[in-house]
């Protein structure tokens, strides 16, 4: 499919349309949604281990892509299928062809990779303290779980009596 991916510096005029790779369609919702990885045919080593390559001319013809095409698996987005920034293509709709069969075992690699991603993550959240990731100080646990802490003490300065006369 063909998407306007958000800009990672914010900056709308960086944007472009961008072939995406469907990772997952939630039909569940009222609305579907679609999970769609990132595509570039840049070669970098930044996002890698998540990534899925499009690399054989048949393959490349069959997915309707012009060159060989990395998709990022850790630069996903997941949006109502009625998004705008879905791009129609010259054949009048935003799908830009088919991934061939003999890619399927490593799309479900990915998609398996980045659920036990999302599962680690969920997991570090409900294990995380309501305080973050630093241990706050005996008072502050005191307080927030309803013991009033021992009221400071006043200073007493000790002097001799004045004559105010």
């Amino acid at each position: 499919m063909s998407f306007v991916f958000p800009s990672s510096e914010g900056h709308a005029e960086f944007e472009k349309a961008r072939p995406s790779l469907v990772l997952a369609i939630d039909r569940t919702a009222e609305e579907p949604m679609v999970t769609i990885a990132y595509g570039t045919s840049r070669r970098t080593r930044s996002n890698t281990g998540l990534e899925f390559h499009v690399r054989k001319a048949d393959d490349i013809k069959a997915a309707g892509l012009h060159k060989q095409t990395r998709f990022v698996g850790a630069r996903t987005v997941t949006v109502p299928l009625s998004s705008v920034r879905f791009v129609e293509c010259a054949a009048g709709t935003a799908v830009l062809g088919r991934l061939p069969q003999s890619l399927h075992p490593r799309l479900a690699q990915v998609v398996a990779g980045l659920d036990r991603r999302e599962d680690r993550a969920r997991q570090s959240r409900e294990r995380r303290s309501p305080w973050g990731r630093r241990r706050p100080s005996t008072g502050a646990v005191r307080n927030a779980i309803g013991f009033a802490s021992a009221p400071s003490p006043v200073p007493v300065s000790r002097r001799a009596p004045q004559d105010w006369s």
